[in-house]
């Protein structure tokens, strides 16, 4: 029953887990998200570590899978068109589905935060980087999937919103709140 008990906790994030340091247990009380986003990162390295085989023919696979579809979808003009925070998170299917205009509409299907963004997003921004011989668009990938997917919001909620509102400006997606045309709306 113990056991079972610790295996329970095992499953996913153990949220119960704040750390030793008071520096980061206040963050994660005024930070959403940040401690589950520690948590992933120390669940990853501990899988990791435990079963390294098992985890390097897991990531492997999802590897390959993510370059298939990369390459499956590269030359898309539907593809070129989704933002990049977007092309991070989720892997992108099409299906069939089009619009009233005749545009595809994806199938999105979210990647695992710290496994899709080592073993999926990371790959595919190598394997355009190997097609396009532009390592400086490499870099700028990069960073967004950092600021993306491993994104620790240092920043509480409280502060952020009305800086946010303040500056008419999304931090995650880079883009205005309001948009241009409706600016001058009530």
């Amino acid at each position: 029953l113990l056991e079972a008990a610790f295996n329970a906790r095992e499953v996913s994030v153990d949220f119960g887990l704040h750390g030793h340091s008071p520096s980061v247990r206040f963050l994660t009380r005024i930070a959403p998200f940040s401690n589950p986003a520690i948590q992933g990162f120390v669940k990853m390295g501990r899988t990791g570590r435990e079963s390294l085989l098992t985890t390097l023919l897991r990531g492997s696979i999802l590897t390959a899978f993510s370059i298939a579809l990369f390459m499956l979808n590269r030359d898309k003009d539907w593809y070129d068109e989704l933002e990049q925070w977007e092309k991070n998170t989720y892997w992108h299917f099409d299906i069939g589905l089009k619009d009233e205009l005749g545009q595809t509409i994806p199938v999105r299907i979210p990647k695992p935060y710290e496994w899709g963004a080592a073993f999926a997003s990371i790959p595919e921004s190598m394997t355009q980087v190997a097609i396009d011989q532009n390592t400086k668009a490499f870099g700028k990938r990069l960073q967004s999937i950092f600021e993306n997917v491993f994104g620790l919001r240092v920043i509480p909620t409280a502060a952020l919103v009305p800086v946010e509102l303040w500056g008419n400006a999304n931090t995650y997606t880079d883009r205005p709140i309001v948009p241009e045309s409706r600016e001058h709306l009530d």
